[in-house]
């Protein structure tokens, strides 16, 4: 299946409760342009994983459009918008990779079930990204039978693999090693200087990390997002 590119991505008055609570995020509006790297920052528990994963599309917010462009994705099917879907790369803590599968198909499994590639690119494209991450030699083991190290860098990698337009990493560098931070690092890099990355979004306690990506800073506050600027203004300085 051929991915749908994603240039400007707005949040336009979203709002998102679980079932029976109330509002986590409510009035929540902003407008990233192609080109962005949002760093997005916070209190504990103020929604700020909840908040990447509407940016994914795993939560569908209870008000408001997310809008790619001029297309609201919130009321289209999964159908429609799985070509938008197949642009995003995420990945979340350790989860999301296959307890019956090895690394290895873990990273081919997005490549070969879209159709991404054919298998002799894709296992060009995965061994490729597995070395980078020093994760290859592990290729034929599951993810239990691996460090932890080792599943976060396979984590990473898969939401790498098929060079997304927008790459969505939630506390990318905890338990990952400095030769896979470095490896992160190299890819996003890679990825702004050919062009294909177009949107990061990431939330860290690495300021290390954020401030050699020359990350801009979003302030999760009182349930809204704030630029930093806004936040000194309004809230720090109010």
């Amino acid at each position: 299946m051929r991915a749908k590119s994603i240039g400007t991505i707005v949040l336009d008055n979203l709002s998102f409760a679980y079932p029976g609570n109330e509002n986590i995020l409510e009035g929540v509006s902003a407008t990233f342009k192609p080109g962005s790297r949002i760093h997005f920052t916070g209190s504990s528990g103020v929604g700020k994983s909840t908040l990447m994963k509407i940016l994914v599309g795993l939560s569908t917010p209870t008000a408001g459009k997310y809008i790619f462009d001029d297309v609201d994705i919130l009321p289209l099917s999964f159908e429609e918008f799985l070509p938008y879907r197949l642009n995003i790369g995420f990945s979340f803590d350790l989860g999301g990779l296959l307890s019956n599968r090895t690394l290895l198909e873990n990273l081919l499994l997005p490549l070969q079930y879209h159709e991404r590639m054919n298998r002799g690119e894709a296992m060009a494209r995965v061994e490729e990204i597995m070395r980078e991450f020093c994760i290859w030699p592990n290729r034929n083991l599951r993810p239990s039978n691996v460090s932890g190290g080792q599943r976060k860098a396979a984590c990473v990698a898969r939401a790498l693999v098929a060079n997304p337009e927008v790459l969505i990493l939630d506390q990318p560098t905890t338990g990952l090693d400095k030769m896979a931070t470095s490896a992160l690092m190299n890819s996003i890099e890679k990825g702004k200087s050919t062009g294909w990355l177009k949107h990061l979004f990431v939330t860290s306690a690495d300021s290390a990390f954020t401030d050699q990506l020359n990350c801009e800073t979003w302030v999760v506050f009182d349930k809204k997002i704030f630029s930093y600027a806004e936040f000194e203004k309004k809230v720090v300085f109010a």
